[in-house]
């Protein structure tokens, strides 16, 4: 009996300690958006570049739109910074937790966010330059971070954005 309970007891050690070891293993936080055709086919991205679910999520519509310099896009000059706000808090949070190394970000072609903030359809900005801006800002604020860009199509082909 004895050594049934140091058994279970040594399982339980492990498995907590495993636990402690994955959850420290986390590479980096994902910047996504919301769209639910993209879920399943960021996630396979995610797996074929080696990120085998060691990733935390940060979901938002239009992904670095947030981070884009056109403020006409905003009705309200405090909703782009809330959702800054918001991100980097998560950003802050995933470094404290996960020693994260890298923030990865995905862009998506036909992006309803895209469409309904911009008013001037003439005008959308490209995600790559919103990313390049995304990517300029966050540099700053994390210097020890990679900041890696991604445009994935609805065929879950993607490419990476040139550094």
């Amino acid at each position: 009996m004895y050594l049934c309970e140091v058994k279970i007891e040594t399982i339980h050690f492990f498995i907590t300690n495993i636990n402690t070891l994955l959850y420290k293993m986390i590479k980096a936080i994902v910047l996504s958006c919301m769209d639910y055709r993209f879920v399943t086919k960021i996630h396979n991205a995610l797996s074929q570049e080696g990120y085998c679910e060691n990733y935390d999520i940060f979901v938002a519509a239009g992904g670095s739109l947030m981070y884009t310099d056109d403020r006409s896009v905003f009705l309200l000059s405090d909703d782009l910074n809330n959702w800054r706000n918001m991100f980097e808090k998560h950003i802050d949070l995933a470094l404290a937790l996960h020693d994260i190394k890298e923030i990865i970000i995905f862009e998506h072609e036909d992006c309803g966010a895209y469409k309904s903030f911009y008013k001037n359809k003439q005008s959308i900005r490209s995600h790559k330059y919103n990313f390049k801006m995304l990517q300029s800002y966050l540099s700053d604020q994390y210097q020890s971070l990679n900041i890696i860009g991604y445009e994935i199509n609805l065929n879950g082909e993607y490419i990476k954005y040139d550094e």
